[in-house]
C-alpha cells in the first residue's frame, strides 16, 4: 500500500477511530487481565508492601522523562509507527512477565509495559485530535475512556476466571497467574493488528525546529491555562486512582475474596466509566467542561473515602463505581481542556506534557501508597486516595481564581461554560 493510500484523507475517519478503539480495547484488555494479579505476584515472590509499591510504580517511572519527547516525534512523524511499537511492546512485555523467575524480571516486564504503553496512550489521543472537528473532540475522547475502559473491565474479569479455572485444575497459584499473563500477551497481538490497520495522518507539525527551540515552545505551553489545568487535574485524578492498582487487590484478598471476586470489584471503576459515556455530551451541556470536571473530583474524593468502610461485594461495587464515574466522567475533559487550549502543531507536545504528569502521578501513587499501608495500614491508603482527589479540586480552584501569566481561556467555549 502507497503512503498516499495510507491516508486519512483517502480513509474513512470512522474506520481509522474503529480500528484505533479496537487496539485500544485489546491493549486494555491484555494489560488490564495481569494489573490485579501483579501484586499478588509480586507477593508471592517475597514482596512486602513497599517493594510491592516499587513493583507496580517502576512501570510508570521512565514514561515520567520519555512523555515530552514522544509528544514531540509524535507531531513530527504521526502517530501510527508508535502506535504498532507500543501495541508490540506490551506483548514483550507479558512474554517477560509470564516467564519471570525473580522480581528483577518481574521489574523489566513493568518497565517494558509503561514505556510502551506510554506511546499507546500519548499517541491515541494525538491521532483523535487531529482526525476529529474540535466540537466533536469530547465526544471522541470520550469514546477513547470507553474502548480503555471496557478493556479494563473485560481484562480483570476474564483473567480472574481464567486463574480460577487453572487452580481448579490443580496448578499452583504462582502457575495460575502466569497462565493469566500468557493469555494476556496473546489478547495484545490482536492489539497490534489494528494498529497495523491505522491510516497514516500527515505530520501536523511541517517546521524544522532546533531542540533548543522546541523545547522552548512546550515550555510556552505551561503559560497556556488550558494545557496547565488539564495536566494537574488529570494527574489529580490518576494519582488517587493510582491505589486501584496496587493496594486494592491486596485489601480485597485480605476479605477473603476469589481471584474472580477480585477481578470484577477491579473492574468495577471500567463498568462504570463505560456507562457514563452515551451521557457525557448531555453531562458538559448540563454542567459545562470546568463543572462536570468539579462534580468528578468531587465524587471520586467521597468514594475513595468510602472503601476503607466497606467489606462486602455489592457496597464495594458500588463505591468503586463511583470512582469511574469520577474518572469516565473527569478524564475525557481534561484532554479537551489541553488540546483546546494549545496550537494544533502541538497537539501532541501539549499532550505529552500531560501524559508527563500522569506519569508522576502514577510513580509516586503506588510509592505513596505503599508508604501510607506500611505505617498506618490498608484504611490510610484509601483515604490518601481520597486527599489526592480533593487536591485537585483546590488546585482547580486556584488556577481559575489566579491564571498563569499570558493564560488564554480555558476550552473552546469557556465564556459560556457554568461552574
Amino acid at each position: 500500500m502507497s503512503d498516499t493510500a495510507r491516508t486519512v484523507r483517502s480513509t474513512p475517519a470512522a474506520g481509522a477511530l474503529r480500528d484505533l478503539a479496537l487496539m485500544v480495547f485489546y491493549h486494555s484488555a491484555g494489560y488490564g487481565a495481569a494489573a490485579p494479579l501483579v501484586p499478588l505476584f509480586a507477593a508471592g515472590m517475597g514482596a512486602g508492601p513497599a517493594m510491592v509499591g516499587l513493583v507496580v510504580a517502576v512501570s510508570e517511572f521512565f514514561p515520567i522523562f520519555l512523555a515530552l519527547p514522544v509528544g514531540v516525534l509524535t507531531d513530527r512523524l504521526g502517530p501510527r509507527r508508535l502506535l504498532i511499537a507500543g501495541a508490540a511492546g506490551m506483548v514483550a512485555s507479558s512474554a517477560v512477565r509470564t516467564l519471570a523467575s525473580d522480581l528483577g524480571l518481574l521489574v523489566l516486564s513493568q518497565v517494558l509495559l509503561g514505556v510502551t504503553s506510554l506511546a499507546v496512550w500519548l499517541c491515541g489521543q494525538s491521532f483523535v485530535a487531529r482526525v476529529v472537528r474540535p466540537e466533536e473532540r469530547a465526544q471522541q475522547f470520550g469514546t477513547w475512556i470507553v474502548a480503555i475502559s471496557l478493556g479494563n473491565l473485560v481484562g480483570p474479569v476474564a483473567g480472574g476466571v481464567v486463574a480460577d479455572l487453572a487452580l481448579a485444575a490443580g496448578t499452583s497459584q504462582d502457575a495460575a497467574y502466569r497462565v493469566v499473563f500468557a493469555a494476556g500477551g496473546l489478547v495484545g497481538v490482536l492489539g497490534v493488528w489494528h494498529a497495523w490497520r491505522l491510516p497514516d495522518p500527515p505530520p501536523a507539525d511541517q517546521r524544522s525546529l532546533s531542540l533548543r527551540d522546541t523545547l522552548g515552545e512546550a515550555a510556552g505551553l505551561l503559560r497556556r491555562r488550558g494545557v496547565v489545568l488539564g495536566s494537574l487535574t488529570s494527574f489529580s485524578l490518576i494519582l488517587s486512582g493510582g491505589i486501584r492498582r496496587s493496594f486494592l487487590p491486596l485489601y480485597l484478598a485480605g476479605l477473603q475474596m476469589s481471584p474472580t471476586a477480585i477481578g470484577v470489584l477491579f473492574a468495577a471503576p471500567s463498568l462504570a466509566a463505560v456507562a457514563v459515556r452515551p451521557f457525557l455530551a448531555s453531562l458538559v451541556r448540563w454542567a459545562g467542561e470546568l463543572g462536570l470536571l468539579r462534580r468528578a473530583l468531587v465524587l471520586t474524593t467521597v468514594a475513595w473515602a468510602c472503601v476503607p468502610w466497606l467489606e462486602t461485594a455489592v457496597p464495594l461495587f458500588l463505591a468503586l463505581a463511583g470512582t469511574g464515574l469520577g474518572h469516565g466522567a473527569g478524564l475525557p475533559v481534561t484532554m479537551v481542556l489541553t488540546v483546546s487550549d494549545a496550537p494544533a502543531y502541538e497537539h501532541g507536545t501539549a499532550l505529552g506534557i500531560r501524559q508527563m504528569a500522569n506519569r508522576v502521578a502514577d510513580t509516586v501513587s503506588p510509592a505513596a501508597f505503599g508508604l501510607a499501608a506500611g505505617l498506618l495500614g490498608l484504611a490510610a491508603s484509601f483515604y490518601l486516595a481520597a486527599a489526592f482527589a480533593a487536591g485537585g479540586l483546590a488546585a482547580m480552584g486556584l488556577l481559575l481564581r489566579k491564571g498563569p501569566s499570558g493564560a488564554t481561556p480555558v476550552g473552546p467555549q469557556a465564556g459560556a461554560r457554568r461552574a
